[in-house]
């Protein structure tokens, strides 16, 4: 029987396996097994990643955006795509360094994005959350577009039209919100445990109105989606 040391290491290597598979799914990577990744992936280990907080300003609705880059510690960062990482509620944007380090040896400069501030209202705990938690989900949404304006400002050259939306719980509400709505501002969505946005169907036509128009046509208005439910979330899972 295995004692609580050897139980703890056991959780931490069924999430390291969990997240391998999460890396081939969103990075396009192929592997027979979860347990053995691809060669890139196998070098993330030894992949030294430079990390800086930033805060972004989303003008239009007069809120700031604090946020944690990871990019490599070596090298411009021209040319690499985006992966913006979206928090469950109640977790803090740096819980998911593991798989932003990872993500990063797989050619992406990533943002961990703190879509829920201390002045912001606690998230609704009743009545149906596709409504009274809608409003903190369009919220999360317009931060990213916020983002992702100006991030060519403060990295110039970055690759935007292959960008990642990665969210875990209240995140992955997000995620699936934005590629409902701007489906053209994505090239692929992870959920991990969306729990209550559902996972788009039908892409919007062309975003909302007055929202960018992509001349790919259909291709371009269905980013891949990939839903994920790790067996194992750790002790501060979100909501």
């Amino acid at each position: 029987m295995l004692n609580f040391s050897q139980r703890v290491q056991s959780r931490k290597r069924q999430w390291a396996r969990g997240s391998w598979l999460l890396l081939g799914l969103g990075a396009g990577c192929r592997a027979s097994s979860p347990a053995v990744p691809a060669p890139a992936a196998r070098a993330a280990g030894a992949h030294r990643v430079a990390t800086a907080q930033r805060e972004f300003i989303d003008s239009v609705h007069q809120r700031r955006i604090p946020v944690r880059t990871y990019a490599p510690a070596r090298g411009p960062t021209a040319g690499l795509k985006v992966a913006l990482l979206n928090h469950g509620y109640g977790v803090k944007n740096s819980a998911y360094s593991f798989l932003a380090r990872n993500l990063v040896a797989h050619g992406y400069l990533v943002v961990s994005v703190q879509q829920v501030l201390p002045t912001d209202a606690p998230l609704p705990t009743t009545g149906n959350p596709a409504e009274t938690r809608r409003p903190a989900w369009e919220r999360g949404v317009q931060s990213l577009r916020a983002v992702l304006r100006a991030l060519p400002r403060a990295y110039p050259g970055l690759d935007l039209g292959h960008t990642l939306l990665v969210g875990h719980s209240f995140g992955g509400d997000v995620v699936m919100l934005f590629a409902q709505e701007y489906p053209a501002e994505a090239e692929q969505v992870i959920s991990l445990d969306n729990c209550r946005m559902p996972l788009p169907r039908r892409a919007a036509q062309s975003g909302r109105a007055g929202g960018p128009r992509d001349a790919r046509g259909a291709a371009a208005r269905h980013p891949p989606r990939r839903h994920v439910r790790p067996r194992y979330q750790g002790p501060a899972a979100g909501n």
